[in-house]
């Protein structure tokens, strides 16, 4: 029987309660709470004194701390011992990472700088030590540091040392603190006990007129939208762009500074996230400007730690280094909004949403009714009865109905609360208006429905469903499609039929069943039968209901507990691990890594608001995802190789070709560059040879590491990829060659020496082959000899060509100094005569210039056609260089008459007929003759040649001079001709 509530005015004590009721709920009103994972001792960071945070271009974490660097790359936090050479100093002052993609360490003693690939720091300079906080800045060709309270400028430009300057000391500006450059030459200082501006020459100190009170100014930003902030130990000031006075924009209420961190006079910093919202740490918790005001976001797990550093990363997630925490990810930041039960808020489950006023929404819970007020971004509490509400729904007036697992039906009265209209029904599971007006009850024992209008209505229950009132019968879900009103129940999936009566569903291929879960689209239905399987109803082309089954391997071992399709057509799947999405694109699902409250979604608790976005129910709490089109960016993995070893032997991860011995282990080590759902992260690798196609099989790699022994000698080729289900990505193949040499025993020289020895053996099995095997070696010789001799003949011919002058066709100079050579030494030894002359033509630089290159060429031509018709067979005539030549005379002695006469009528001959072209040519000659004792070399008898054609030349050309022969002075007049 149903009985309706009818309510007395309320009496004053009455009042009063609900008004402490209204108190009490309002203390435990939740404000939003981060999704936190931090890296600590479990996960190797060994020391949880956080000091420094960056990112680098490979979007790699690195994390200074109090005692040492480390490095984290999404699957552990790695010791920098593992990766570079060890670092004498162990506390790390500072980090930055510039657009080339380096990393600088600032070290309490020294600075260091990574440069990418590199496995090894470099340390910059000979002693500069860096000051710890916000003390280092990138600069397009170096770095500015702050070291021992002064401020350096290093500049490192590819080719060129290191170069470290003293851009402003102590004396001119004070202790400098903290650093921020905004442009190449244009720095923010916190120097002294105020704050400064240096453009590079001048230094400007502000001070209270321009709104800048004295304090230690440890932490400065350039906002994107041109603001600049400053905080101190306690205060915090903005100055809009464009103004030049900053104004104090310190959170009311305690300071929003970390107290015991003054000593040094270094503060928490400030950063800003990609909506360009300024982020600052304090006592309370994070502080975050937003819409011209702070809001507070606390939560328990970083209750009383300090954070000192803060950075962004790619997916715009914010990192926190903490002092003694560790490292602080908030998970899901941009995206994604969480209300728990860790702030004193312990409503348990979540059930179901439903729109309340603009910009408000009511949610079912075990606990009660849950208000949320978006403009204060909290849940309210409303006062509690003790009702476990199970379900909301919204009536044609705008008043809001509410149903309990206790069988109760609930309507909003804005001046009494909730007010029971209905007790005794059975556990109520969902509310639906249905758009004839009727109020749609799905509970334990089937469905109802009661005219929310009438004042005087009760709810009536609809036949076609037996009352089987056990624990999981009943009806789970309701909605609307096709002008439909669908029903999944434990007796299969239902739909309304005339006269308030429900028939199954008549959908070819759906089997029968418990029809667990369901949501509707404008003409489409999505349904979960038992056990756990996935359903898409539509209608085929003939105009009946099909459905057909959907089998990602997202859904694999998922036990799904609500289904919603929301505005953009989007279905999503809350499952008891993990949020699931499909869109067009594909399926994606979502965990605690991509900032879901909690994996465990919860029945029927999913929602889309009026603004687009989609509410999660969970065991846990509620998260509430801002920006659902943003979860859809298709995710991208990368695999990075960091290390390759075979044996001793350490390859750079760029190697083109990685060679090891046949016995040496081959050990890869990668990681994989994605954040979001690692837990169904897969890598795989196949080894190919050189013979292998693409059939090989992938095999599953435990952890980014392989190791092989004993691969067989060959060329290897090594693939590794990674893959994840859950976000329907998978990353390009990287691919490693390695090249494996062969043991000693199956070298090309072993080899040969085997198949000498088996040669004699088969020679003593097989002698009757021994003639033939002779009659074939002396033809081989044979042919062998006749190659070689036309290999010497082709020889002598490259060597002839090797010594002419390839335009002259005479000895050039090399040849004719080896002749000169073998003269002088044969004339040394056996004491004969030996005549070296030089015959340069004279004025040859006039037929160049007169008739051109062309015409000279021919001169020399002929010039050495005439030389060499002129002497003996025996002489040599060679192209000294230019228009000289050099002609070498065994047994000319210059001593004689007859053959000083003959060099005359050499010259004679050699100029007399006049040249096509150029016309008369004449030519001057410089000879020497050698002598044991003063010209007996090659140099020494050039060099007396060289200068009797000078003299020659003096003498007014076209004449032959000798050069003084041995006891014989020079005549006056320098020279010597023939008589």
């Amino acid at each position: 029987m149903f009985v309706r509530q009818r309510w007395l005015p309320l009496r004053l004590p009455l009042r009063l309660l609900a008004a402490a009721a209204l108190w009490a709920c309002a203390a435990l009103a939740a404000a939003q709470t981060p999704a936190l994972r931090f890296l600590q001792n479990k996960d190797g960071l060994t020391n949880m004194a956080v000091t420094a945070l960056a990112h680098d271009r490979d979007h790699r974490l690195w994390i200074g701390t109090e005692n040492g660097l480390y490095r984290y790359a999404g699957e552990r936090v790695e010791p920098i011992d593992a990766v570079a050479e060890p670092l004498q100093d162990t506390i790390v002052a500072a980090l930055a990472a510039d657009a080339r993609g380096r990393l600088w360490i600032g070290m309490r003693q020294q600075l260091f700088v990574l440069d990418p690939g590199q496995t090894r720091a470099t340390r910059v300079g000979e002693s500069v030590p860096v000051d710890t906080g916000a003390t280092l800045a990138t600069a397009p060709d170096g770095v500015w540091v702050l070291s021992g309270r002064r401020l350096l400028r290093v500049t490192q430009r590819p080719g060129a040392p290191v170069q470290v300057r003293v851009a402003l000391d102590e004396h001119r500006a004070g202790p400098l603190r903290s650093l921020l450059a905004v442009g190449d030459n244009e720095l923010w200082l916190g120097c002294g006990r105020t704050l400064c501006h240096w453009n590079g020459r001048e230094l400007e100190r502000l001070g209270p007129a321009q709104g800048v009170p004295p304090g230690c100014w440890g932490s400065t930003l350039l906002a994107s939208d041109g603001a600049l902030w400053a905080r101190s130990g306690n205060r915090i000031l903005r100055r809009l762009a464009g103004t030049e006075r900053f104004v104090d924009a310190t959170p009311p209420g305690s300071p929003p500074v970390v107290d015991n961190v003054v000593g040094d006079c270094r503060t928490p910093p400030i950063a800003e996230d990609r909506e360009g919202r300024v982020l600052v740490f304090s006592n309370e918790g994070l502080r975050r400007w937003s819409g011209g005001q702070w809001q507070l976001i606390r939560s328990p797990a970083w209750s009383g730690a300090d954070a000192m550093s803060m950075n962004i990363d790619r997916d715009g997630d914010l990192w926190l280094g903490t002092t003694g925490w560790g490292v602080a990810q908030w998970r899901g930041y941009r995206h994604w909004r969480n209300w728990t039960t860790e702030l004193g808020s312990a409503w348990g489950d979540t059930w179901g949403f439903s729109a309340g006023d603009p910009g408000s929404l009511w949610m079912a819970s075990n606990r009660g009714a849950l208000h949320f007020d978006a403009r204060a971004g909290r849940l309210l509490p409303a006062p509690p009865d003790g009702q476990a509400v199970s379900s909301f729904e919204r009536d044609g007036q705008g008043r809001l109905w509410s149903g309990t697992f206790e069988g109760t039906l609930r309507r909003l009265d804005g001046r009494h609360g909730w007010r029971p209209v209905a007790h005794g029904l059975p556990e109520i599971r969902a509310l639906m208006l249905d758009s004839p007006g009727q109020l749609m009850i799905g509970t334990q024992g089937g469905v109802y429905s009661i005219d929310p209008r009438d004042a005087n209505a009760r709810p009536t229950r609809w036949e076609g469903l037996a009352d089987e009132r056990r624990s999981g019968n009943g009806v789970y879900r309701l909605c609307r499609s096709a002008g439909r009103l669908w029903v999944s129940a434990h007796q299969g999936l239902f739909w309304t039929a005339p006269g308030q009566r429900l028939v199954p569903a008549d959908v070819d291929g759906l089997p029968k069943g418990r029809a667990t879960s369901l949501a509707c689209g404008t003409d489409e239905v999505w349904v979960v039968m038992e056990p756990g399987q996935l359903w898409h109803v539509a209608r085929s082309g003939g105009g009946r209901w099909t459905a057909e089954r959907l089998t990602p391997d997202v859904l694999t071992r998922r036990g799904i507990v609500s289904l919603m399709q929301d505005s953009r057509g989007w279905l999503w799947v809350g499952t008891d691990s993990g949020l699931i999405l499909r869109t067009p694109a594909g399926w994606r699902r979502f965990d605690e890594s991509a900032g879901l409250v909690w994996p465990d979604a919860n029945l029927s608790a999913l929602h889309e608001d009026v603004a687009g976005a989609i509410w999660v129910g969970t065991s846990r709490g509620v998260s509430q995802i801002v920006h659902p089109e943003a979860l859809v960016v298709p995710a991208t993995l990368e695999v990075v190789v960091d290390s390759v070893k075979t044996g001793a032997r350490s390859w750079p991860a760029q190697a083109a070709k990685i060679t090891a011995a046949s016995r040496d282990p081959v050990l890869v080590d990668w990681h994989v560059l994605s954040p979001l759902n690692r837990d169904s992260l897969r890598t795989s690798y196949r080894l190919l040879g050189s013979d292998d196609g693409e059939d090989v099989p992938w095999t599953e790699a435990g952890r980014g590491a392989i190791r092989f022994d004993g691969l067989a000698p060959g060329a290897h080729r090594l693939q590794i990829m990674a893959a994840n289900p859950d976000l329907d990505t998978q990353s390009p193949i990287v691919a490693l060659e390695i090249e494996v040499l062969p043991p000693w025993w199956r070298s090309t020289m072993a080899i040969v020496a085997g198949c000498a020895v088996l040669a004699l053996l088969s020679y003593g099995s097989y002698r009757w082959r021994v003639r033939a095997l002779l009659r074939n070696e002396r033809t081989l010789q044979r042919l062998v000899g006749e190659r070689t001799r036309e290999l010497e003949t082709s020889r002598e011919q490259l060597r002839e060509q090797a010594l002419r002058d390839p335009l002259t066709g005479v000895w050039n100079r090399r040849a004719l100094m080896e002749i000169l050579a073998r003269e002088v030494s044969r004339a040394s030894r056996e004491r004969v005569p030996l005549t070296v002359a030089l015959a340069d033509i004279d004025h040859f630089k006039r037929v160049n210039d007169t008739h051109g290159h062309p015409a000279g060429d021919a001169v020399l031509k002929e010039f050495a056609r005439r030389l060499d018709a002129s002497v003996r067979p025996y002489d040599a005539v060679g192209r000294y260089g230019g228009e000289e030549f050099l002609l070498v005379l065994p047994g000319l002695d210059l001593r004689i008459a007859a053959d000083r006469a003959r060099l005359e009528a050499l010259h004679a001959g050699v100029t007399a007929p006049p040249m096509a072209v150029v016309g008369q040519l004449t030519c001057s000659v410089g000879a020497a003759a050698f002598d044991r004792d003063a010209l007996a070399d090659v140099e020494a008898l050039i060099a007396a040649a060289d200068a009797a054609l000078y003299q020659a030349k003096a003498a007014g050309r076209d004449r032959v001079a000798l050069a003084p022969l041995a006891g014989e002075a020079v005549p006056s007049g320098g020279e010597r001709g023939l008589a």
